[in-house]
């Protein structure tokens, strides 16, 4: 078990550091599509697969707790709880939250209750200066808890795709906003916090020395009419274009920089399916298009490269955008000047116009 988590404790419920013995409790709401899918879970049909849950928790030393009910001088666990680091404009040190609750206690104040600790512990005993939470936009339970917890809409993205029910309505609440809102003192009841900080901070960046070509891309890939000498052309601007599908994120952000259809990149790449560094490479290489080794390990802090693909690690997936003077180009989120919500920025792949 993680030694690093707290218990926390309110009037009715206890967030409990998940076990490996909790794995059949977790069936109570992990199994219903009702409770999972607003959630952004997987559904979580037997034992077998709750124990692997919670082993990922374990293994990765992960923000999560189960809500526990107090009950007749004993506990029933009924839902989860649980956060992790993103980045948001404007602040240091922000924190994602979400939850899931069993479907025969909604409508209680539970995820409230249990909400309004988790942002307690970690406005007051982290000292973060905010975080945000997203629901999805049909899921008007959810909206009027984190609405009860003071929290401010942002948006609802996809910006260009309100109507889809898989849309999210992204919130944030400041540490200031948190303390003058509802009255919160200065308290030590969470004891000392250094080796749970730790997990935050940022891993020591590597020294490279600079590089600005990759020296692996080839000057002309067979049969292809373009070269690094000849490429498909100067990329002197950039027009949005959305993703067809959930799943073509990288070949939209390769067709906004060669300029051409989504359709044409997926037969280069040879997938219509999830894309990875080989895919985009291979695409790159065919339209001549010149690009840094990736930087895997990028200072959110640092200023972007005034041309570059970027891959963002959201709640439940990870996303290409493309960023060019100042402006991201995303195919999911639409055009914006700021990291998409909920995002944490993973690595960053610099393009020579």
């Amino acid at each position: 078990m993680s030694n690093t988590l707290p218990l926390l404790e309110t009037e009715r419920l206890v967030l409990l550091p998940w076990r490996m013995e909790y794995a059949e409790d977790m069936l109570i709401f992990a199994s219903n599509e009702k409770v999972i899918h607003p959630a952004g879970w997987k559904l979580i049909p037997d034992v077998k697969k709750a124990k692997a849950k919670i082993k990922s928790f374990i293994d990765r030393n992960a923000d999560e707790w189960a809500i526990a009910l107090k009950v007749n001088g004993g506990q029933k666990i009924i839902g989860w709880i649980g956060m992790h680091k993103v980045n948001l404009k404007g602040y240091n040190f922000s924190l994602d939250f979400g939850y899931g609750l069993a479907e025969e206690y909604w409508g209680q104040g539970i995820a409230a209750e249990a909400s309004k600790k988790l942002m307690h512990y970690a406005f007051i005993g982290l000292k973060c200066d905010a975080m945000t939470v997203s629901h999805k936009v049909f899921n008007n339970r959810s909206k009027r808890v984190i609405e009860k917890c003071g929290f401010n809409l942002r948006g609802i993205y996809p910006k260009n795709n309100q109507d889809n029910p898989d849309s999210n309505a992204c919130y944030s609440l400041s540490r200031i906003d948190y303390i003058n809102m509802f009255n919160i003192l200065e308290s030590d009841e969470y004891g000392d916090v250094k080796n749970i900080l730790l997990k935050y901070k940022p891993k020591p960046r590597k020294e490279k020395s600079p590089q600005k070509y990759d020296p692996r891309q080839p000057k002309q890939t067979k049969g292809s009419p373009y070269s690094i000498n000849n490429p498909v052309r100067i990329i002197d601007g950039i027009s949005w274009i959305k993703e067809p599908t959930g799943y073509l994120c990288g070949q939209s952000c390769v067709a906004m920089l060669a300029a051409v259809s989504v359709d044409e990149v997926i037969k280069i790449m040879g997938t219509d399916k999830g894309t990875g560094y080989t895919h985009i490479r291979k695409a790159l290489n065919y339209y001549g298009i010149r690009y840094a080794p990736i930087n895997y390990s990028p200072d959110p802090n640092d200023s972007l490269p005034e041309l570059c693909m970027i891959v963002f690690t959201l709640p439940k997936y990870r996303h290409w955008s493309l960023y060019y003077k100042g402006v991201f180009y995303d195919p999911e989120f639409g055009v914006i000047n700021e990291y998409p919500p909920n995002a944490l920025l993973s690595n960053v792949w610099e393009i020579f116009p």
